[in-house]
């Protein structure tokens, strides 16, 4: 289970007990308003989320490593 919090942290939680696995900060990242929180996308082995400036970041899904993403994408 993917999750992202309010100031662009994104959290990786074992679906069979909740454990967290990894959490990453995002670099350079603007939080999210709690209103405006967007639930991360999963596909092709990355965790996909989007900032409050509408900046997009990949992380890997397994290890929570930072792909790319923020300003310079």
């Amino acid at each position: 289970i993917y999750t992202i919090d309010d100031a662009a942290s994104v959290y990786a939680h074992r679906a069979s007990d909740g454990v967290q696995l990894w959490k990453r900060a995002l670099p350079g990242a603007t939080p999210l308003p709690a209103i405006g929180v967007r639930a991360p996308l999963v596909a092709g082995g990355a965790v996909v989320v989007v900032d409050a400036d509408a900046e997009v970041w990949s992380i890997d899904a397994t290890t929570g490593a930072l792909r790319w993403g923020g300003a310079s994408t």
